[in-house]
């Protein structure tokens, strides 16, 4: 077992053996290693064969981290410090994982070198874009979502309560309300595979739930819920909706993941997107509504009719806007970690992007399909709140520093 230094030439394949858990030898050059971050000092640890991160930015966390364990010693003694520290490192290395990209100042092991595989030219630039990245603070991303908040969803409130366009009536559309649902796996299909290099850092188990979670959220499942049971005041009514939908979203995730895993031809991703709307919308559905019937049944009992509606005050007014950052955090968060191929008419991937969560939302089909039957102006409202959001987001991100994979390439 040799250590990783700075005598390693350019071009020379450095062997690395990570966990045995993600399988197999990986090889990687020192332009790879510094990749992954442009300050570690990559070791190899003899004994654990494990890669370790040693650079300076970790020197104040582990500071910080002593100090607290010295303070606690006195109360909790030596086996609950080492408790403590053994928290301390699961809870971190577990945000390293979830949120490294925005966290890649606060510690180390923020870009894992376990998801990459050989023979993927995508990865190696998802990791060149990532190394260029500065972390904004968090103060910093906290404006930034707020802002992207206030002003895409105050779209949707003035046009529905300064303006009086009316809410869209969904009860004469039929049978083109299939449209959203194949949209929308069209979209998830899509947001797994511009993940896939991505996910390659977890575990093989959890991408495919990763990938339902982020559909789930970027659709906004929790605020929906709790947006109900602010207006009729019982959210017992939507609590078996919601348990369904969460639990549809991370099963639908799991098979768009296997659809992009399996198959790399486009057309057949797209057959297969048809078909997972289908098995979904036809089957997954009913047998989880089947499956959930008691819990369903109690939360029908409590179902109430709206309490509050138009004009809304500030009780449904405040929540709605603080609960709409689901929303913005989670497409905000897929704009970092998707990997977007190098394209001349797209350098950016702005059009990419939007095209990819108006298609996850369901929006153009709500704008285009359904428009010209129930309004355009009623569902327009939605539309265009989605689209400044994503248009916000694609700015934020390049101001912030965020690069795509066709800026690495050239």
């Amino acid at each position: 077992m040799v250590t990783i230094s700075a005598l390693a030439l350019p071009g020379e394949m450095v062997p690395l053996y990570p966990d045995t858990r993600y399988g197999g030898r990986r090889w990687f050059t020192k332009d790879q290693l510094t990749a992954i971050s442009p300050t570690i000092a990559m070791i190899i640890n003899e004994r654990t064969c494990k890669l370790r991160p040693n650079y300076r930015q970790a020197e104040r966390p582990a500071a910080l981290r002593q100090a607290t364990l010295a303070l606690l010693r006195p109360k909790i003694g030596s086996r609950g410090c080492a408790a403590a520290q053994r928290a301390f490192g699961m809870v971190r290395y577990g945000l390293s994982l979830l949120i490294g990209p925005f966290l890649e100042r606060m510690g180390p092991c923020l870009y894992p070198i376990c998801w990459i595989d050989e023979g993927e030219a995508c990865i190696d630039q998802h990791m060149a874009a990532s190394s260029r990245f500065v972390a904004p603070s968090p103060l910093t991303l906290v404006a930034v979502v707020a802002a992207i908040v206030g002003i895409s969803l105050s779209i949707h409130v003035v046009m529905l309560q300064v303006l009086w366009v009316p809410y869209p009536d969904t009860s004469r559309i039929g049978r083109l309300g299939l449209f959203y649902p194949l949209a929308q796996s069209l979209g998830l299909v899509a947001l797994a595979a511009a993940l896939l290099p991505w996910l390659r850092r977890f575990h093989p188990a959890a991408r495919g739930p990763i990938v339902g979670l982020l559909f789930a959220t970027m659709n906004g499942v929790l605020r929906n819920a709790l947006m109900a049971g602010f207006a009729t005041t019982d959210f017992r009514g939507s609590v078996g909706g919601f348990v369904q939908q969460g639990l549809f979203d991370l099963l639908l995730g799991t098979l768009a993941f296997a659809v992009v895993l399996l198959v790399r031809s486009t057309a057949v991703r797209l057959a297969a997107a048809v078909i997972l709307a289908g098995v979904g919308t036809f089957w997954l559905n009913p047998a989880l509504a089947s499956l959930l019937g008691p819990l369903l049944a109690w939360s029908a009992r409590h179902v109430r009719p709206d309490v509050y509606v138009v004009p809304y005050g500030a009780n449904i007014l405040v929540p709605s806007y603080l609960l709409f950052a689901e929303t913005v955090i989670a497409c905000l968060l897929a704009r970092y970690v998707i990997t977007l191929r190098p394209a001349a008419w797209d350098p950016h991937g702005l059009f990419r992007y939007v095209g990819l969560v108006l298609l996850v939302r369901g929006v153009w089909v709500m704008m285009f399909v359904w428009g010209p039957i129930i309004g355009m102006l009623s569902v327009s409202q939605f539309f265009f709140q989605d689209l400044v959001m994503v248009l916000l987001i694609q700015l934020a991100w390049r101001r912030l520093g965020g690069h795509s994979a066709s800026d690495a390439h050239h």
